[in-house]
């Protein structure tokens, strides 16, 4: 993953954590989007630790 896909990811975790906490969405677009920042965030993890 080079550094723009990286921001990238950076970018999506965000807006997933956003949308999750949002309480004017169906709170199944809530859980879809909490378990996205999940995702997001064990890729950004497994990267960081790639990179190491």
């Amino acid at each position: 993953m080079d550094d723009d896909e990286l921001l990238a990811q950076i970018g999506d975790l965000g807006a997933a954590i956003n949308a999750s906490r949002d309480e004017n969405l169906d709170p199944g677009l809530q859980n879809l989007a909490g378990s996205a920042a999940e995702a997001a965030a064990d890729q950004l993890a497994d990267e960081h630790n790639r990179r190491r």
